[in-house]
């Protein structure tokens, strides 16, 4: 088992006397838990201030976001992946939002001692106030070689 947490205050100041600060409160928490050789669950919950990007809105981003994960070695050579997520941007000045959330599932494939192959699958689903949702599936294989 491992762990950290950090938390504090984030202050965004402008130049600008017409743009008002910024104040959110950050923390990065990670948390590793390792139950049998062959299982891992991990999870992350992190957030940050940013700058607003070029879709979105306001005089920045704050984001707010959590990642869970679990990997399972099936034998030496094939091991199973799964992940969800969530994710939530509020813009400074705004009521626009950003919220997302998604899950992937993978397996890896170890062909030999160089090459490992991946399957993965991940679907993801975006909502940017106004606009409607926004769904997202992707399918990816790849080789790895490491010598």
């Amino acid at each position: 088992l491992s762990a950290s947490v950090s938390a504090g205050v984030g202050v965004e100041h402008f130049d600008n006397a017409a743009l008002a600060d910024v104040r959110a409160t950050l923390y990065d928490a990670n948390l590793t838990y390792k139950p049998t050789e062959a299982l891992t669950l991990t999870g992350d919950l992190t957030s940050a201030i940013a700058p607003p990007g070029p879709n979105g809105t306001g005089t920045a981003a704050v984001d707010y976001q959590a990642t869970a994960g679990a990997t399972y070695l099936i034998n030496e050579w094939l091991d199973w992946r799964a992940s969800i997520n969530w994710q939530n941007i509020a813009y400074a000045g705004t009521s626009s939002t950003d919220n997302s959330y998604g899950f992937g599932i993978g397996v890896d494939y170890l062909l030999n001692r160089q090459t490992k192959l991946s399957a993965d699958y991940s679907f993801a689903r975006a909502t940017v106030t106004p606009n409607p949702q926004d769904d997202t599936q992707t399918v990816s294989l790849g080789l790895t070689f490491q010598k």
